[in-house]
C-alpha cells in the first residue's frame, strides 16, 4: 500500500496515465520483477498546471484542522 492508496488502485490509476501516454512503465528482469514509472514529455508538460493548482491551493484554500484527515474526490475517468 502507497499512502492511502490500496495497491489494487494504484496498479489501475497507473494503467490509466500509462494508457493517456502521461506515464512509461519499464519492468525489469530482476528477482522479484522490479517495475519503474518515469514521466513522458506529455507528462513533463503538466508539471506548470499542477504548480499552478498548489500554488492556488496554498492561497486560498484553508489548512487542514490538526488531525484531520484529507480525502481526496474520487478521480473521473479521462476521455
Amino acid at each position: 500500500m502507497v499512502g492511502n492508496i490500496s495497491d489494487r488502485i494504484l496498479s489501475i490509476r497507473l494503467k490509466e496515465l500509462e494508457e493517456q501516454k502521461i506515464i512509461q512503465r519499464t519492468a525489469f528482469d530482476d528477482i522479484p520483477v522490479r517495475i519503474e514509472y518515469t514521466l513522458t514529455a506529455k507528462g513533463e508538460a503538466l508539471n506548470e498546471v499542477i504548480d499552478a493548482i498548489e500554488r492556488w491551493g496554498t492561497e486560498w484554500l484553508p489548512e487542514p484542522e490538526e488531525g484531520a484527515t484529507q480525502q481526496a474526490c474520487p478521480p473521473q475517468k479521462i476521455s
